[in-house]
């Protein structure tokens, strides 16, 4: 595949809906713990693009033109007339473990790519690790931030700065880490318009887990419809 790519609303969403529909929930989860211990961060963000992917209602393109002339979908975000640089999606996966999770390019080409590899199951590492940051999680104080839970994570696994928060900003896509009114996308989709962050000169955590708090600790039913199948995790 090509390094700049313009691809209209419709075929983009051809290629998503056709990728989705070959995806195996399961293999997405083992992925995405088998990359704890490992540190292979090829296979981390496939859990929280699919998430993402499948949250899209179909619509029509909502046409916005910017002042630059190019279109793109109010709705969604998509850029159809401006180049998609997939050699920062391959760097970004490679470095953090993928960033553009909930951007329907960035999801679907992370989620295409996902298909060709080989499959991977979780070692005990990879679950001592996550029942560990679920705890964590939940033994924290009401006034715990994101920030807070990136240092503690820093103890659990071997991971860099940036690589924890990629993690956690994926657990908010995802919906484990959300908040009664800012939801993840396994609860709800959220146009790009309306993904509010905090009234702060500098933002380090994307929507919704920005707005996250201890207090808000985690969401039980969709941490338990993703994982909940693993006898080797704590049940809640």
């Amino acid at each position: 595949m090509q390094s700049e790519i313009i691809i209209s609303h419709n075929d983009l969403y051809k290629w998503h809906s056709d990728t989705l529909a070959q995806i195996d929930k399961e293999k997405l989860t083992d992925a995405f713990l088998y990359s704890l211990s490992t540190k292979d961060l090829t296979y981390r963000p496939y859990l929280a693009c699919y998430v993402f992917a499948s949250s899209i209602p179909k619509h029509n393109i909502d046409k916005e033109v910017y002042e630059s002339g190019n279109i793109a979908c109010k709705y969604c975000g998509h850029c159809e007339t401006y180049p998609q640089n997939t050699s920062h999606l391959e760097s970004e996966l490679i470095n953090w473990g993928g960033v553009r999770v909930d951007q329907v390019f960035g999801a679907t080409y992370y989620l295409d790519k996902f298909l060709s590899l080989n499959l991977v199951k979780p070692s005990k590492k990879d679950f001592d690790i996550l029942n560990n940051i679920i705890d964590a999680i939940l033994v924290s104080d009401n006034e715990t931030k994101p920030r807070d839970l990136e240092k503690i994570f820093g103890k659990i696994f071997k991971s860099n700065k940036g690589q924890r928060e990629t993690l956690i900003d994926q657990l908010g896509v995802i919906g484990i880490l959300e908040t009664e009114t800012y939801k993840g996308y396994h609860t709800k989709y959220t146009p790009p318009n309306l993904r509010e962050i905090p009234p702060v000169s500098k933002i380090d955590w994307s929507f919704p887990v920005c707005w996250w708090r201890g207090k808000n600790k985690i969401n039980f039913e969709t941490y338990d419809h993703f994982f909940g199948h693993y006898s080797e995790l704590v049940r809640l």
